[in-house]
C-alpha cells in the first residue's frame, strides 16, 4: 500500500513455493501488480541450487541450506547479478533467518552504488549455523561498507546500536544500517 501511494516499486524475493504462491495471490487480489514484483528465488552470495530447511510451525522460519537433501529445492542468486531496472534503491529489508551476511555479500555493488537504508534481523543462532558468522562479525562487515548500526528506540527514533545487547545470546535483535 505504501509503495503504491508513494509511487515506489517493491521487489520481493521468496524462494519457498507455497509462500511465494500466497504472495502472488495477495499481489493479484489487491491489484498491486503495478508496484510489487515477485521474484521466486533466494538471494545470497552465489548462484546455486539450495534447499530451504523446513520451518516447523513458523512458515517464516525456513532457512537456506547450501547442502543437504531435506526441504524444497530453490534457486539462489546474488542481487548484484540480477538485471533489475533500478534507477534508485532506497531501502532494503532483509530477514532471512541467518543468511543476511550472505545476502549483503551478494549485494555489495548495489549497496555501494545506491547507499540504501538496510533493515536487518540479527538472529542469535541462525547467523552462525547458516552463514558461519557471529552477530558481531555481521555488524562489522556491514559497517565496513560505510554504514553505522542503529536501533529503533522509543517513538521510532533511531539511536546508535548498543552492542552490549549482543551479550544476551538468546535475544533476537533488529537493527537499521544507515549510510555513514
Amino acid at each position: 500500500i505504501a509503495a503504491r501511494r508513494m509511487g515506489y516499486r517493491v521487489h520481493a524475493f521468496e524462494p519457498q513455493p507455497e509462500v511465494a504462491d500466497c504472495v502472488a495471490d495477495y499481489i493479484e487480489a489487491n491489484g498491486f501488480g503495478d508496484s510489487v514484483v515477485l521474484h521466486r528465488i533466494a538471494l545470497g552470495d552465489r548462484a546455486a541450487e539450495i534447499r530451504m530447511r523446513p520451518p516447523g510451525n513458523n512458515s517464516g522460519g525456513s532457512n537456506v541450506q547450501l547442502s543437504g537433501t531435506v526441504g524444497a529445492v530453490a534457486a539462489m542468486a546474488t542481487l548484484d547479478s540480477l538485471d533489475l531496472p533500478l534507477a534508485r534503491l532506497d531501502c532494503i529489508k532483509v530477514d532471512i533467518e541467518g543468511a543476511e551476511p550472505m545476502f549483503v555479500q551478494g549485494a555489495k555493488d548495489l549497496i555501494r552504488t545506491h547507499r540504501p537504508v538496510i533493515y536487518s534481523e540479527l538472529h542469535p543462532t541462525k547467523l552462525v549455523s547458516t552463514s558461519g558468522v557471529s552477530r558481531e562479525e555481521y555488524l562489522n562487515f556491514v559497517e565496513s561498507l560505510g554504514y553505522r548500526t542503529m536501533q529503533i528506540g522509543p517513538r521510532l527514533a533511531l539511536a546508535p546500536f548498543d552492542r552490549s545487547l549482543l551479550a544476551d545470546k538468546r535475544r533476537l535483535l533488529n537493527v537499521v544500517f544507515e549510510p555513514a
